[in-house]
């Protein structure tokens, strides 16, 4: 009896990298080697060959996909026009300023929310971030006076 000959000989394997980088997909490999892609899923685990393309696997923190979960929870409510359940802001601490990164929670307007909302996705981030830069801004240029009315 005849023997199949040998697809994932080491030369194979060694080729396979190089065709994910040039953009070919799982299933285009396996067709390309008479295979199916489970068949490459193994043998490519157990060779230590990587069927991921090259590159950054997610550009995003956890902490910035909960906030992107949290804007979009926002958003969906200010559309269908429900009241916002925002937490009541922690109460105030005393902080000793050694150039420690503090995080703080603002109650809202709902109409600053929302436009804050709309910003950060013109922007392609989130609310937390324009909110840090607009404050950080606000701090760095000395605009209190410019942007606080001490008067209301």
């Amino acid at each position: 009896m005849k023997s199949k000959p040998k697809i994932f000989t080491d030369e194979v394997l060694a080729s396979i990298p190089a065709m994910i980088a040039g953009g070919m997909k799982r299933d285009a490999i396996a067709e390309k080697l008479g295979t199916t892609v489970a068949s490459l899923q193994v043998k490519c685990s157990i060779a230590g060959v990587s069927l991921r393309p090259p590159g950054p696997r997610c550009q995003r923190s956890r902490a910035e996909l909960d906030a992107l979960a949290e804007q979009r929870r926002i958003k969906k409510a200010l559309l269908a026009g429900l009241p916002l359940e925002v937490a009541p802001p922690p109460p105030p601490k005393e902080f000793k300023s050694r150039g420690v990164n503090y995080k703080i929670k603002v109650a809202m307007d709902t109409e600053a929310l929302a436009l804050l909302v709309m910003r950060a996705e013109k922007l392609g981030t989130t609310v937390d971030v324009v909110a840090r830069k607009v404050l950080e801004a606000v701090a760095r240029d000395n605009l209190y006076d410019a942007v606080v009315d001490e008067a209301a």
